[in-house]
């Protein structure tokens, strides 16, 4: 059993109808519209994935803020990436980038506020291999010839078992995140030899958080940028009890089945039980309004 899973993200946008319409274009259903939110599901539209929040006057973040670099989506196999792939080149859909990392495959775009989009499938654990104790991750061109080959037909929805794989995120200080993350979270450093980045994990995963310091990013984004708004990891309840006694005196809210943290750059996080996270639309949706307002 997992000791840790990554719920749903809440991302903040402009306008929640081009937004949806994106979002739907690449793949994902609106399960719940609730405006200033609408819930994006896979095909299994009894589990939320990502939250899209209307703020009026959002604007994109610039290059030199931190906040989100991407949140990526996580599909169940290589073959459902090659239907994903085959969609999004017939919808003409730009991509940003195509990547081999040894342990996954993967494909970069960004919603129309700028908020980045990975899409990817990981490659088999056997496969994975560890070089002087480190995961070994690279990033190299995806080849996509090979990878199309996979599915002769287009996917347009994103298939039940699509999950929230990682987020990564930019920051300032790549020491910081380690102290918060590792120190404090409990994750452990998979790969610290990447230039300019960090990726943490549990259960040997290759990273369900990734950092970076790419482009020297210094200012913290306004509450009009767009972005990352608050993540959600369900944890086994022994790692829960245990996160709770070590993180209470640093939770910004909390409640006995829950607690919210934030990173030294605003980046936050709601942690639960397992059994406790919120995964439907609505009750995710409960969840979120009910955060807003004890956090604004």
């Amino acid at each position: 059993m997992p000791t840790i899973v990554l719920g749903w993200v809440c991302l903040q946008v402009s306008s929640l109808e081009r937004s949806q319409a994106f979002y739907e274009r690449i793949g994902l259903r609106t399960a719940l519209l609730k405006p200033p939110f609408a819930v994006l599901t896979s095909a299994d539209t009894a589990t939320a994935l990502l939250i899209l929040w209307e703020r009026p006057g959002t604007h994109p973040a610039a290059p030199d803020m931190t906040g989100l670099y991407h949140v990526a989506l996580r599909l169940p196999g290589e073959t459902a990436l090659a239907g994903v792939l085959r969609h999004l080149l017939r919808q003409g859909i730009p991509l940003e980038g195509a990547s081999d990392h040894l342990v996954s495959q993967a494909l970069y775009l960004s919603d129309p506020d700028g908020n980045g989009i990975e899409l990817y499938a990981d490659r088999p654990r056997h496969t994975w291999q560890r070089r002087n104790g480190e995961l070994l991750m690279a990033t190299r061109p995806l080849d996509v010839e090979r990878l199309l080959s996979r599915a002769p037909a287009p996917l347009p929805v994103l298939p039940e078992g699509t999950s929230i794989g990682h987020l990564h995120l930019r920051v300032a200080q790549l020491d910081a995140a380690e102290r918060f993350y590792a120190g404090m979270l409990g994750l452990e450093v998979q790969l610290r030899s990447y230039p300019g980045a960090l990726f943490f994990a549990a259960d040997g995963y290759h990273h369900h958080i990734g950092v970076n310091t790419w482009g020297a990013p210094r200012r913290l984004p306004s509450e009009h940028t767009a972005g990352l708004v608050l993540f959600t990891l369900g944890h086994s309840n022994e790692v829960f009890h245990q996160l709770r006694r070590r993180c209470q005196p640093a939770a910004i809210a909390q409640q006995e089945q829950w607690m919210v943290l934030s990173d030294p750059w605003r980046h936050r996080l709601l942690i639960t039980p397992l059994p406790a996270l919120p995964t439907t639309p609505e009750a995710a949706v409960g969840m979120l309004n009910q955060l807003l307002q004890v956090l604004q």
